[in-house]
């Protein structure tokens, strides 16, 4: 399954968006403290982050596990249905090209500022996939660069999720969740310094 898998089998490369999707918000959800508390940072501390971190640990498994009954959803969509909520052909190539783009983005971000990233972490994807995983990092250098990629990259998704959303329920839960760690990350990087 390759994330660009083509108009004649849009379930494919939606498929491998939500497969991606939640791989990235798990990336996200591994590295929350580092991200949303930068060590020393009483500031944000203060503004509520520490509940907002605990809180994005224990919701997630919850909603990280409904990943397979939104894929057997998506396997079980009409064709028709897809067409109309512009989930397929060039209207889903344009969507998955920019939210690529703006993920690619965010990898480097990582890559670059990141610390104390696993060494399986730093090697390129091999095998059938193109994809890359958002590596993990310990802490960050610049934190508000990361930030400002995770929103971005998550407000990318959003044309693709809220359509597949409209059209099948059980793509609810992760678009709420994505759309929160969307929001807190873009408000923090606006609120750290350079």
């Amino acid at each position: 399954m390759t994330l660009f898998a083509g108009a004649r089998e849009p379930e494919l490369s939606l498929g491998s968006f939500v497969v991606t999707l939640y791989e990235d918000l798990d990336a996200v959800v591994d590295m929350r403290t580092p991200l949303f508390i930068p060590s020393g940072d009483d500031d944000l501390a203060r503004l509520g982050l520490e509940g907002f971190v605990a809180w994005l640990g224990d919701a997630w498994p919850g909603v990280r596990g409904s990943q397979e009954e939104l894929l057997e959803a998506l396997a079980e969509a009409d064709p028709a249905v897809l067409r109309a909520a512009g989930l397929t052909g060039v209207e889903l190539m344009l969507k998955l090209i920019l939210w690529s783009r703006a993920r690619q983005r965010l990898i480097a971000a990582v890559l670059e500022d990141g610390e104390d990233i696993a060494p399986d972490d730093q090697a390129e994807p091999t095998g059938q996939s193109p994809r890359r995983a958002i590596p993990r990092a310990g802490r960050f250098r610049r934190t508000k660069r990361v930030l400002k990629w995770i929103s971005r990259a998550l407000g990318h998704a959003d044309t693709v999720l809220g359509s597949l959303a409209s059209i099948i329920n059980q793509a609810e839960r992760v678009k709420e969740i994505k759309e929160t760690v969307e929001k807190v990350s873009g408000e923090v990087s606006e609120d750290l310094d350079e």
